[in-house]
């Protein structure tokens, strides 16, 4: 399990990995495909792909980084708002179920000149649920949902993106996703525009208060590529199939029973150093 440590004040979204906060945190461990190291289809090896966390009082912070596969480019088209990222270009891909029950959790997907897709689901698509999204209805719509205190960037470490060829780009991302928008659900979306403005979300502080290692929130990573056809994550989409009588991957990453958990370390831990990380993020 990945731990989020605290820090204050609140981080400058720029790009930059290097910077002395994200040194306390340590790296995930490199995503592989989706459907788990049994798989049979694998058709490229995963190019190391790693994340890294933080908080606030406000924010969740996520670091990530995508290195390049030798096996192709690293398009970057979509450039408007809710555009589906995955359908075409490399992508970036978190989900958060901060309730840890399956319902009404988030998605955000970005590409490399940091086009972003909010999504809400009121629950998994395989249990009838659908998407909010600017994508699929404009404000006002039952269907609408979108943030309103998120921070994004991202960067381009070497290489280039939408070679013709197979030279793809080293990239990272740098996110600020805010608790005011991660608690929002369809309820509170009936009433009001913005449902940010009068949402009172639950502290974070809350979460601090119980014992160390029980603040924690179902999350999972997603990289894909090649239109979909290839997607390596953190925690491979695997589920018990009682029928089979066996664990089954599967090529769908809304399946929230299957991702894994965020520990966000109590204020008292900051200084503990269990980090691993001492590599320079950005070279």
């Amino acid at each position: 399990r990945p731990l989020a440590r605290h820090h204050q004040p609140p981080l400058d979204i720029n790009g930059d990995l290097t910077k002395p906060e994200w040194k306390a945190a340590p790296w995930s461990e490199p995503f592989g495909d989706i459907q788990g190291p049994q798989d049979p289809q694998h058709l490229y090896t995963p190019a190391t792909t790693r994340f890294k966390a933080l908080y606030d009082d406000e924010h969740l912070y996520i670091a990530g980084i995508l290195d390049p596969s030798p096996d192709f480019s690293t398009p970057a088209h979509f450039t408007h708002r809710n555009d589906p990222i995955f359908q075409r270009d490399s992508d970036f891909e978190v989900f958060i179920d901060p309730w840890n029950q399956g319902h009404e959790y988030k998605e955000l997907e970005v590409n490399a000149i940091n086009t972003v897709w909010n999504l809400l689901l009121d629950k998994p698509y395989v249990d009838g649920g659908s998407e909010h999204s600017g994508r699929v209805a404009p404000p006002g719509d039952d269907l609408y949902y979108d943030v309103h205190h998120q921070r994004t960037a991202t960067r381009v470490l070497s290489g280039r993106l939408n070679d013709p060829g197979k030279e793809g780009a080293r990239w990272c991302v740098e996110l600020a996703l805010a608790y005011r928008d991660l608690y929002v659900t369809t309820t509170t979306m009936e009433t009001n525009d913005d449902p940010t403005s009068t949402t009172t979300p639950l502290p974070i502080s809350m979460m601090m208060t119980t014992p160390p290692g029980t603040g924690i929130w179902r999350i999972n990573f997603s990289r894909v590529e090649l239109r979909g056809n290839v997607n390596w994550t953190w925690q491979p989409q695997v589920t018990w199939d009682a029928a089979q009588r066996a664990h089954v991957g599967h090529i769908d990453m809304h399946r929230p029973d299957a991702w894994g958990y965020l520990v966000f370390l109590p204020r008292s831990d900051d200084d503990d150093d269990d980090s691993n990380d001492t590599d320079n993020d950005n070279d």
